[in-house]
């Protein structure tokens, strides 16, 4: 039987219901629990991602959201335990590293894959200090056009710590797309080569493509679907006025070639800031509303209510469950 791992236990798969696959409980930049400890508000900021997170379960009906927060941006299983206990709501935890520009702590850039996968397994099999917890899903990143030496042992690592446990690979991109090979399929090849499954892995904030939108964005997506991989576009609710249409015309068009199995939908929203939000981030006016609000324009684009619970419930069970 098919499970999903989260803050407080493995589940069924069918108990996992609309899933928001990529967000943030709580986040921090690396830097700010190092300072701060726990001289924070800690009530303040598990009342922040609760409130916001229950406006979402009530409208939409969302029962899982898994929180890709690496523990340099600032995880905190704590925290994650706290929220899901207190709205009955299915919480992931991840382990991984974020991008090497803004993560992947100097310690960790003089390791090898060997000690990345250890780290990887003990999360998922032991839990997190200081009460076990552990986490259901796998975050690695890109931070520039370029992939990155020690980005590059990270994709390595969770490839090969992925086709061995079944954990989905949660990707974080960023630029590059328009290159000849971009970074982003440098990393999916590199997993693929390494034997992760590609329907395991989804390639995240593809949004970032539309910097100008245009037909000859589309190609690049279908690479990632011919591959095998899931196509996530992850950051609905930003830049609503630029990105809505291309996004939902490009999840129309892959449903129109046979790739609605490989849609993944999300936010990378979050809920709560330590020590608080910085201004770009209050700039964008997002919340956990925003996917849910997105739901007409995909309508608009020609798509089904069946093909909608395709992208918010199908394909996040068989994507995240193992």
């Amino acid at each position: 039987m098919a499970i999903l791992r989260t803050v407080m236990g493995d589940i069924p798969a069918e108990k996992m219901g609309i899933t928001y696959p990529h967000e943030h409980v709580t986040l921090g930049y690396a830097g700010a629990r190092q300072e701060l400890g726990d001289r924070f508000d800690r009530e303040a900021t598990i009342a922040e991602a609760c409130n916001d997170i229950g406006k979402a379960m009530k409208a939409h009906g969302v029962t899982t959201i898994v929180d890709v927060t690496t523990s340099e941006i600032g995880r905190d299983t704590d925290i994650l335990y706290a929220v899901a206990e207190r709205l009955n709501i299915n919480v992931v935890a991840c382990t991984g590293f974020f991008a090497q520009v803004n993560g992947l702590p100097f310690f960790w850039r003089f390791m090898e894959v060997e000690q990345y996968k250890e780290k990887m397994i003990r999360d998922i099999t032991e839990g997190v200090e200081p009460n076990k917890v552990k986490c259901g899903v796998i975050k690695v990143a890109i931070g520039e056009a370029v992939l990155q030496e020690r980005e590059e042992k990270a994709f390595r690592a969770a490839a090969q710590v992925s086709q061995e446990y079944g954990l989905a690979i949660c990707v974080h991109t960023r630029d590059g797309w328009l290159d000849e090979y971009p970074a982003p399929l440098q990393a999916l090849d590199i997993m693929l080569k390494e034997g992760a499954n590609p329907a395991k892995i989804y390639m995240g904030h593809l949004e970032h493509i539309f910097d100008n939108p245009g037909e000859h964005n589309f190609p690049m997506l279908l690479q990632i679907a011919q591959r095998g991989a899931n196509i996530a576009f992850d950051v609905v609710g930003r830049y609503k006025e630029k990105w809505d249409e291309p996004r939902a015309t490009s999840v129309a068009k892959l449903f129109a070639q046979g790739y609605g199995n490989r849609v993944i939908l999300s936010m990378d929203h979050q809920g709560s800031w330590v020590p608080s939000r910085p201004p770009r981030y209050v700039s964008f006016g997002t919340s956990y509303m925003d996917l849910y609000n997105f739901l007409p324009q995909l309508r608009k684009a020609g798509l089904t209510e069946e093909q909608i619970t395709t992208i918010l419930v199908d394909n996040p069970r068989n994507l995240l469950t193992f």
